[in-house]
């Protein structure tokens, strides 16, 4: 049986969300694109800000060293570092609230981001530009210091994935104007797996500098909250006393999860990103997988069902890496099991505050 990877878990500069596992400052070394020459010449529509703000800047990262004393898989036993690296955030709201948070530590500025709303995209059927609405923006900001760009993008859940079961397309539907991007002039209910293979290896290849690649990945929130809404048939925010009582009595476990094939979908969206990257014959140096901690904190807001299902998500990723397989060369961000939400008011509904990034503890 293989060992378990995971990483260790700290508080990134005062305020970060726990970040990971592997990650070090040391010297830089030749070879890699100047930051002069960045961001490189593109068609691609885009829109940035630079305003000051004030912000505290992030000077040194912090050094993790490994957990585990045993590992079959030398690039874990060293730390990685995060300079002269594409550092590519693939998740949800959470995921894209750390990444504006790690933007501002890195470059001291209050809004250093780069937004795109629009790429034109050359890859098999998927001729053509695509447009994100700006809750779903791919997005990403450049530290001249470190040569290091980090770049987020949205993602729909491994429902999303085909076949897609109907009760995900109701909740789909529901966020298809908010969330989900324009291609060939309609709302495209986009498959991870086609956006991870096809879309965002093609925009990497035409945004950022040729850099090693560090792959920061999760699916849980767009999960649980589709299967919620399955329950009760609308959204959180319009639930009622007996969509609570209905929530209560749902009795979710492991059976839940493989009648759903949650487990094969997230391997397949981590292969599919896998192939897309070797496609364009770019390197990744560390894959990362994130869990997601206990909020939201309260029953009104689908705490009994999504904390329930990020729980049996994590575990259903951990027994994966010791069985090796697509997972064998990942690293799980055990977010979940080292941070515990203990107030409501660590939580913004799904969301997570500024304090629990804070509180986020080093093990």
């Amino acid at each position: 049986m293989g060992i378990q990877r995971w990483c260790r878990v700290f508080a990134l500069g005062a305020c970060t969300m726990a970040l990971f596992l592997c990650l070090r400052e040391p010297g830089t070394s030749a070879g890699v694109q100047e930051p002069s020459q960045f961001p490189p010449t593109s068609s691609t529509s885009s829109t940035t800000t630079t305003r000051q703000k004030g912000f505290t800047k992030l000077e040194v990262l912090p050094t993790l060293h490994e957990t585990l004393q045993e590992t079959h898989q030398p690039f874990l036993r060293s730390p990685v570092s995060l300079r002269e690296k594409n550092f590519i955030i693939a998740g949800d709201s959470n995921d894209q609230r750390f990444f504006v948070i790690l933007c501002r530590r890195l470059t001291g500025r209050f809004d250093p981001i780069t937004y795109i709303e629009k790429v034109a995209v050359q890859k098999g059927d998927f001729n053509g530009s695509i447009m994100w609405p700006e809750a779903a923006r791919t997005q990403f900001c450049h530290d001249r210091e470190r040569n290091l760009t980090v770049m987020f993008f949205f993602h729909y859940g491994l429902f999303s994935l085909l076949p897609q079961p109907h009760w995900y397309l109701d909740f789909a539907k529901r966020r298809a104007e908010t969330h989900y991007p324009l291609w060939r002039r309609k709302r495209w209910m986009a498959p991870s797996t086609d956006l991870a293979q096809f879309v965002w290896p093609d925009v990497i290849q035409q945004l950022l500098p040729k850099r090693p690649l560090i792959l920061l990945l999760q699916s849980s929130m767009w999960d649980s909250m589709a299967v919620l809404e399955s329950l009760v048939g609308t959204r959180v925010s319009q639930m009622k006393d007996s969509d609570l009582q209905r929530l209560a009595a749902a009795q979710l476990s492991e059976a839940n999860l493989s009648q759903w094939s949650w487990l094969d979908r997230a391997s397949s969206f981590l292969q599919s990103f896998q192939q897309g990257i070797s496609a364009q014959n770019l390197s990744v140096q560390a894959t990362l997988w994130r869990t997601n901690p206990n909020c939201p904190a309260e029953a009104q807001q689908g705490s009994v069902v999504i904390n329930r299902l990020s729980g049996l998500f994590a575990e259903a990723v951990r027994g994966a890496m010791l069985k090796g397989g697509p997972w064998s060369q990942s690293c799980l961000v055990d977010w979940r099991k080292h941070l515990e939400i203990k107030s409501p008011k660590q939580c913004d509904h799904h969301h997570y505050t500024k304090e629990p990034w804070i509180l986020a503890k080093e093990v």
